[in-house]
């Protein structure tokens, strides 16, 4: 009856929750039930490496309201938030998980209030909202204690360190992963204690501790590798390689990637495929490997098109435009850029665009047209400016 367009109003969601609240007290079989937890565990299962099929799965699960429970409607609200995060469509996101929170909170449970404070924490996070995503995370926390959630808490703990990670707290990142890593240890929860020590690795690095950084990372390997967590075994491969790039290992850093590469294509993983496959490019190119990574970065860029991977599209040009640079094929490199900055103004992606206008401003030069050169500068350091501005005013704000 209801239909969902791709992005959904605030008016539109609204409506179809009043719609559903009107329809809910329709008996609801345990047939029906079963059948909609199978759905809803299905899509959280690929909600990160394929989410046009989650979507249309959450979608379904809400177009046929009238079968399902409150607490089924919220986790496919919150299903759907979480998809249109990692889109980017932050508004939409916003507006599913705001809509899950007050069903939540009406019907007083507390699981699932936990959930949407977990949700609306890491949404809140990637938009920037230091303030609100802590206060969502230690509220999250408080409730957890009080439910003797292990899981919970284990999650709300790792969501406060990725937040103090996040505004550059990387003394208080470090206490936080390392106090959920002896929570887990203490409930016997391996799977957070290895998400957990990867944590720590990240924060080690930004630290500059490279090396005490591999040692939890491979820990972290070990424990996924006993478990068998493929993907997330895969995962820790890919930051163990950035570690080794850190440290200028570039055989083992491809040699992680490579491996980590077999595991997602096994799984089917297009987002994770890309992004490993770009790494190995990179590499290629650092390594004057150009005709090697020339090749790589074209196959995943036909990848990216084929699966309207618009990020994975940007990145790709952005390293060929380099490439071509680098190897006297200036007018390609320049055709390649252009594009690199019109896919990421389509996205949105606005915190690469400074690096792109440099790289396009650097090609223009070495064609000596100096006054696009000069344009494309500008534009670059307005951009950055801008991205400074913003992270002051939320400085300000919060403190």
């Amino acid at each position: 009856m209801f239909v969902l367009v791709r992005y959904l109003s605030s008016s539109l969601c609204f409506f179809i929750i009043l719609c559903f609240l009107w329809r809910c007290q329709s008996h609801h079989t345990d047939q029906e039930i079963n059948q909609t937890a199978k759905q809803l565990l299905l899509a959280d299962s690929i909600n990160y490496f394929n989410p046009r099929a989650a979507d249309s799965i959450y979608r379904l699960v809400i177009i046929d309201s009238a079968k399902i429970s409150l607490n089924d409607f919220v986790k496919a609200l919150l299903g759907l938030s979480s998809v249109y995060s990692n889109r980017s469509a932050f508004d939409s996101a916003t507006t599913f998980v705001n809509k899950a929170f007050e069903i939540a909170e009406s019907l007083n449970d507390t699981t699932l209030i936990m959930s949407c404070l977990l949700e609306k924490g890491n949404l809140t996070l990637n938009l920037g909202d230091h303030s609100q995503s802590e206060q969502c995370y230690k509220r999250g926390l408080v409730l957890a204690k009080l439910k003797k959630s292990s899981d919970f808490q284990n999650r709300f703990f790792l969501g406060l360190g990725n937040e103090q990670l996040d505004r550059g707290d990387y003394p208080g990142a470090g206490k936080t992963f390392t106090e959920a890593i002896k929570f887990a240890e203490k409930n016997g929860d391996e799977k957070n204690v290895a998400l957990g020590m990867e944590n720590l690795a990240i924060t080690l690095k930004f630290s500059g501790e490279i090396r005490e950084a591999i040692k939890y990372n491979k820990q972290a390997l070990q424990i996924r590798k006993k478990l068998n967590l493929l993907r997330d075994y895969a995962s820790g491969l890919q930051n163990l390689g950035i570690l080794y790039r850190n440290l200028e290992l570039n055989d083992s850093a491809l040699i992680c990637y490579r491996q980590a590469y077999t595991i997602f294509l096994e799984l089917n993983d297009s987002l994770s495929i890309v992004r490993v496959r770009y790494n190995i490019g990179v590499i290629l190119k650092n390594q004057k490997k150009f005709r090697e990574a020339e090749d790589e970065m074209k196959s995943i860029l036909q990848f990216c098109q084929q699966r309207n991977i618009i990020e994975g599209q940007v990145y790709s040009l952005s390293t060929l435009a380099s490439i071509y640079d680098q190897t006297n094929r200036t007018e390609d490199g320049l055709i390649a850029i252009d594009s690199a900055i019109i896919k990421a103004k389509r996205i949105r992606l606005y915190a690469n665009l400074s690096i792109l206008y440099d790289r396009q401003h650097e090609i223009l030069a070495n064609l000596g047209r100096y006054k696009e050169a000069y344009m494309a500068a500008l534009e670059s350091r307005d951009l950055s400016d801008s991205l400074l501005s913003i992270d002051k005013q939320k400085g300000d704000y919060n403190s």
